[in-house]
Parts: structure tokens; sequence; C-alpha cells
């Protein structure tokens, strides 16, 4: 039979081992979850770390076509210096054309400005000589105008005499081109080579119809008679309007005068 002491002291021994084993077991327990939360911890970890190599993966290859972009723009920025002091020299080499350019322009401009000084002197020389055969070639053309060997005639019996011979056909008269100028300076030329002394005379036409030409031939001596040259007739003292064919504001003694006045008037022969 034990004693009490062995008693106890067993009872002591049997809580002793219920006290550590149970110490253990929250030890182990303890030890467990946090081996548990570790494990979570490193896989977290290792899950950061592959995701970092990725983005460094990706940077790293952002960054190495960064870096092959940066080359070909150096090459390219070399390129291009080289370029641009081709440049430099090509613009200065035109710069120099420009300048030599600008030299020859203003040789040239002196030159242009010599001539023309030249070519006007020459043109008033050459203009001087064509107006000298110009006035010899007007000249001559009417040398023969006026070729009567005649002695002058006188008489209206006889001015009506010739003026019956001869009349113009039908349609003769057009307005603007062959009209009372053109005719009278035609019968003018005839009458004169005739033996007749004519003058042509423009105005208001004497039965105030509007402007007219019409011709006063001597008939004695100092006195004229009016002569419709439209007509081919002599304006008798009958006529209402008799006075009126010696109130005019033009006479021309000669086709030159009256071309003076008018190159188109009277020029019948165009």
């Amino acid at each position: 039979m034990k004693t009490p002491i062995v008693t106890v002291m067993l009872e002591v021994s049997l809580l002793g081992a219920i006290v550590w084993g149970a110490i253990g077991m929250y030890n182990t327990s303890v030890q467990r979850e946090t081996m548990v939360a570790l494990g979570g911890t490193i896989i977290q970890q290792e899950a950061q770390i592959s995701q970092a190599q990725k983005d460094y993966t990706l940077l790293k290859g952002y960054y190495d076509q960064l870096e092959s972009y940066y080359d070909q723009l150096q090459q390219y920025y070399a390129q291009s210096q080289l370029e641009v002091a081709n440049l430099g020299q090509e613009v200065a080499s035109l710069e120099q054309q420009v300048l030599n350019l600008g030299v020859e322009v203003n040789g040239l401009e002196q030159e242009t400005k010599n001539l023309k000084q030249e070519a006007a002197s020459q043109k008033t020389y050459y203009e001087r000589q064509i107006d000298l055969y110009e006035d010899k070639a007007e000249r001559a053309k009417f040398t023969f105008y006026y070729v009567s060997l005649m002695e002058q005639r006188y008489g209206v019996d006889d001015l009506q005499d010739y003026l019956h011979r001869g009349e113009w056909k039908e349609d003769t008269y057009v307005e603007g081109k062959f009209d009372c100028s053109q005719m009278s300076a035609y019968l003018e030329c005839k009458l004169e080579n005739e033996g007749y002394h004519t003058v042509i005379v423009t105005g208001e036409s004497p039965d105030g119809s509007g402007r007219h030409a019409w011709l006063l031939v001597e008939a004695s001596e100092g006195k004229y008679m009016p002569v419709e040259a439209t007509a081919y007739s002599i304006v008798y003292w009958s006529s209402p309007y008799f006075d009126n064919y010696f109130e005019y504001e033009y006479q021309f003694e000669t086709i030159q005068e009256a071309l003076s006045y008018s190159p188109t008037e009277f020029n019948w022969w165009e």
C-alpha cells in the first residue's frame, strides 16, 4: 500500500506530465499557425518576385528598344550634321554665285542703258530720215495729180457742158466710204485737170441737212459758181440756197490741204 507522500508525488508527476503535454501541444499549434502564416507570406512574396521579374523583363525590352532608337537617332544626327555642313557649303557657293550674278546684272543694266541711249539717238536720226522720206513720198504721190496743160477756162455754160458729159453710176454714193467729201475731191481733180480753178469747201449743208462738202469753181475772173459734186451739177442763182453755198467753215485749194485736214475724208482713190 502506497504512502500518502508517494501518492502525492505520483499525482504531482502526472499533473506535470499533463501540464507539459498541454504546453507542448500549445506550442506545436502556435508553431503550426506561425508556419502556415509564414508559408502564405512566402507564397505572396514569391508571386510578387515573379511579377517583378516579369515587369523587369518587360522594362528591359523597352530599354533595349529605346537604346536602339537612341543609336539610330545618333546616326541620324551625325548624318544630319554632315548634310547641314554640305548644305552650308552649297549655300555659301550659291551666295557667291548670286553676288557674281549681281555684278553681271549691274554690268548688263549699264550696257542696256547705254544701248537704249544709243538706240534712242539712232531712232531720232532714223525717224527724222523717215519723216523726210515720207514727206518726199507724199509730195511725189501728187506730182502728177494735177497735170493740166490747158489755159484756165471760164464760163458757166462751158462748165455746165462739161459736167453734163459725166455722171455718177447708181449706188456710187456710200455714206462714210464714198460720200460728198470723196466725190468733191474726185471732181475737183477732174475740173482742175480740165483747166477750171476749183476749191473744196466744207461746212453746214446749205439746205441745213447736216455737215457737207461741195465745190466752188471760178466761172469768171474772181467770181465762183457752186457745184454739187454729189449731183455732178452747177447750183444756179435760182436755187433758194444759192447764197448759202458761199457760207462755209473750211476751204482747201489743193488735195494736200484737204488731206492735212482729214486724211480719210477726201482720199477718193482708196
